[in-house]
């Protein structure tokens, strides 16, 4: 049934991570091709079953817990356990997986494994589910492509040539993580648009180590670049130092954007445009800068917009009332002392009037809803525990969130089971729940670069 499967998938992306693999003289990526313009490093096989042993040592007191984790360690798909460490006779997948393909089209698979013929027994098995014509013979695989293998080790080598007596230089760019890959050369056209028509480079990593870590990272063709520059020159900032803040410990949810605001409000607005000498005098005040936050809890939002060096905080408020007064919002503004103040905006249907304080400090304008919320954004004050420094950084776009939403439901009534299926998933949900329990915060940011962009999202657990 496919709907178990996409069920252990769910579970692999949550539960992802465990012990690292014991070292070893050799890694999988030793046995990488020179110059492979495709390449994939798996050291995560094991992952489930470490986790599930960590998961019942922690709580596998209790009945449902130790049930579960007894019920996924007997399950088996097309034969294969993973909750248990069974990939087949023959293979240890623990022990890392390769594949790696050069512009010659040589083809070279790596997987662990502790007896060569049963291993390619297990793996001919494999192809013939996954309907890929390959089959077993004395030395390797026979089909469209003849593939020779030998037991190197604690792995068994598979070459569209010949197989190596020892691995070569290897690639370090692959080694250590739970999973690594990259496509550069004709294999990124493969890619889907817009990758695969800017893109010169890509690379993924997936890092399991304090948290996890789901890196991507694409390199833009030198052709691709004039397309691009004029996004660049918006997205990315100018030279400068614009900080953080304001931000408190307490802060569960951190949105930001950084970008060049001068830059951008240029691009927006024709020279022609009546516009024109607001989006300057505009450009004149902010860095590009925007961060949303919610120092007093989630109902308390507060946005603050960055100042330029030397700027005067309340002539961008005056700009953001122009602003909204072309788009016919009247707004009253009222000065305060030491920065502070107010905006003032009429409700439809005289239903009332919303006020929204301000606050202008050194470096940012903040708005509000409760001006006490303002007085507890702080500059310089700590982040929030465990949001990644690089969201700090200028130029950095993302989110970050503590206290992730930790409810898995139960499944929908109009999926119908049958008895061994229904007990399966009984326990995945049981060992889902506990595993999204455990989620604690998440963050996710993007960094543009001249010719780069870098994709990173990380979660930790308790």
């Amino acid at each position: 049934m496919k709907t178990r499967y996409l069920w252990a998938l769910a579970a692999t992306l949550v539960g992802l991570g465990g012990p690292a693999v014991a070292a070893a003289e050799v890694d999988v990526a030793d046995w990488a091709l020179p110059d492979a313009i495709g390449a994939l490093t798996f050291r995560g096989a094991d992952s489930l079953a470490d986790r599930l042993d960590g998961l019942e040592a922690r709580f596998g007191e209790a009945p449902s817990v130790g049930a579960a984790a007894a019920d996924l360690r007997g399950w088996r798909g097309e034969g294969i356990g993973p909750w248990a460490r069974a990939w087949g006779e023959g293979l240890d997948l623990g022990a890392g997986v390769g594949v790696f393909v050069d512009a010659g089209q040589r083809v070279r698979l790596v997987i662990g494994s502790t007896d060569a013929a049963k291993a390619r027994a297990s793996l001919a098995a494999w192809f013939t589910r996954l309907e890929v014509p390959l089959t077993a013979t004395e030395d390797g695989f026979d089909g469209p492509a003849k593939v020779r293998c030998a037991q190197r080790g604690r792995f068994l080598v598979c070459d569209s040539q010949q197989v190596p007596e020892a691995p070569g230089a290897g690639d370090p760019s692959l080694a250590g993580a739970w999973l690594a890959a990259r496509v550069s050369g004709p294999l990124v056209t493969l890619l889907p648009p817009p990758v695969g028509l800017w893109a010169e480079h890509v690379a993924l990593r997936v890092e399991t180590k304090d948290a996890v870590s789901v890196a991507l990272t694409l390199k833009t063709r030198a052709d691709a670049r004039p397309q691009l520059d004029p996004i660049k020159g918006m997205v990315l900032p100018s030279e400068g130092d614009s900080p953080l803040g304001p931000l408190h410990r307490r802060s569960p949810l951190v949105l930001k954007v950084s970008v060049d605001g001068p830059a951008l409000l240029k691009a927006a607005v024709s020279p022609n445009e009546h516009m024109r000498p607001l989006a300057d005098r505009v450009g004149e005040l902010w860095t590009g800068d925007v961060l949303a936050t919610t120092v007093g809890g989630i109902g308390d939002p507060i946005v603050a917009f960055g100042l330029q060096p030397g700027a005067d905080g309340r002539g961008l408020v005056e700009a953001i009332v122009e602003v909204l007064a072309m788009g016919e919002v009247a707004l009253k503004h009222t000065p305060g002392e030491g920065g502070a103040g107010a905006l003032a905006l009429a409700l439809p249907d005289a239903a009332g009037t919303l006020t929204l304080p301000y606050r202008v400090t050194g470096t940012h304008l903040l708005f509000g809803l409760e001006a006490i919320d303002l007085t507890r954004a702080v500059e310089a004050d700590p982040a929030p525990p465990g949001m990644p420094p690089a969201l700090g950084k200028r130029g950095v776009h993302g989110l970050f969130v503590a206290h992730l939403p930790n409810g898995i439901g139960a499944l929908p009534d109009f999926i119908e089971l049958a008895d061994a299926d229904a007990r399966f998933l009984s326990a995945l949900t049981t060992i889902a729940q506990l595993e999204a329990k455990l989620l604690d915060s998440a963050a996710l940011w993007i960094e543009p670069g001249p010719d780069t962009v870098r994709v990173e999202l990380r979660w930790s657990r308790l």
